[in-house]
């Protein structure tokens, strides 16, 4: 019985922090932004943080949207909650680092990281962090419906315990290490929308997965590689849930795809069959986790 009256207090608990995390996100709050993509580089900027309630979307902009933009159906800058695959803690995160007027405090700083973007946020204090932190992941795991859940549960691969030593010490991470190291030929959902037949290639001389174009055009040769460090990759996520292969409008084609998510990119990828891309993704997590239980605490700049 007294188990039964922690685990009811326990849900009650979650479900006010819920309730008080909807409530002030969609008031909206304001923090500091880092924004890479920014005109001038790494820019930081003051914004107005909200949650749209009607598409479910973490805003983040100067300020909200007119009526006459809400009309025309512009979606500001953001993420939908269902795409954020790690809420990740402090400032080793992309635009962060590659920030000119970095973080003082590691401690104030959350990175929401999904297929679309990653919104790099820095708070007042590491209280208010803390408080963000916990409330943005209780929120995330609120709007997935219990089949959405377990289906991540199976699907995703996260940083925790999810692989064996026994898995750990095998000869798969090597094998894929090596293959990589040759080039993995795939297709390449970009984000611009072309389907363009590339390498995924492993370069261990920088720990850096990078995509790149089987051909060259005179066009791409400026065209820096889409690329992300081991240890910045959130998210191996398996089907078609990314805002890459909405653009080459290949949804249907989620049994062949996979999503390779990090705060720097997302590298999404097509095989040829849905027993080459499941094996990609197992080998994939074990090799990541391989090399990160080798490399711990290790940040990437």
């Amino acid at each position: 019985p007294l188990s039964l009256f922690k685990m009811a207090s326990s849900d009650e608990g979650r479900e006010l922090k819920v309730r008080e995390a909807f409530q002030i996100l969609t008031q909206g709050v304001e923090m500091v932004h880092y924004d890479h993509s920014a005109k001038g580089g790494a820019r930081k900027c003051k914004k107005i943080v909200w949650m749209d309630p009607d598409i479910l979307r973490i805003c983040v902009e100067v300020s909200r949207p007119s009526q006459t933009d809400k009309s025309k159906g512009k979606i500001p800058v953001g993420l939908y909650l269902r795409d954020i695959g790690e809420v990740r803690e402090g400032a080793n995160a992309f635009d962060f680092l590659k920030s000119s007027d970095a973080p003082e405090y590691d401690a104030q700083c959350l990175a929401l990281i999904g297929s679309e973007r990653a919104i790099c946020l820095q708070l007042p204090s590491k209280f208010s962090r803390d408080w963000f932190l916990e409330r943005f992941q209780l929120v995330i795991d609120d709007v997935l419906t219990e089949m959405e859940k377990t289906l991540r549960a199976k699907l995703r691969w996260a940083t925790q315990g999810r692989i064996t030593d026994a898995e750990r010490g095998s000869n798969v991470a090597s094998q894929l290490r090596q293959l990589l190291e040759r080039g993995l030929q795939v297709l390449h959902h970009h984000p611009n929308g072309r389907i363009i037949q590339s390498y995924v290639v492993f370069f261990e001389s920088s720990n850096r997965i990078e995509v790149q174009p089987l051909e060259r055009s005179i066009f791409s040769f400026t065209q820096k590689n889409m690329g992300l460090q081991i240890n910045d990759i959130a998210e191996i996520r398996p089907g078609t849930h990314s805002v890459g292969f909405v653009r080459s409008s290949s949804t249907d084609k989620q049994g062949e795809c996979l999503s390779i998510i990090g705060s720097e990119c997302t590298i999404d990828i097509q095989l040829a069959t849905n027993k080459a891309r499941d094996l990609l993704a197992h080998k994939l997590k074990l090799f990541i986790d391989s090399w990160s239980f080798t490399n711990e605490n290790e940040s990437f700049a």
